[in-house]
């Protein structure tokens, strides 16, 4: 589990919402439950797309790191 990612309940009854406050490296995700005992799922996040400007440091290091993976 990663800080900010939000869980919800899946009974429609209960719909609990939990949102993590620190991240774990246990990896044991599949064992979350909520209180009234319905296993817990990660809420969809609609994907966000991000905009690369030429240009600058970051652009170039990527485009960079791109070409020398094809040599």
């Amino acid at each position: 589990m990663h800080r900010g990612e939000k869980w919800r309940c899946g009974n429609p009854e209960c719909r609990a919402e939990v949102v993590v406050t620190d991240s774990s490296q246990s990896g044991a995700t599949d064992k979350l439950r909520c209180g009234c005992g319905t296993v817990m799922k990660r809420a969809y996040e609609k994907p966000t797309a991000r905009r690369v400007v030429l240009g600058t440091d970051k652009a170039r290091g990527a485009a960079a790191g791109t070409e020398s993976a094809r040599d």
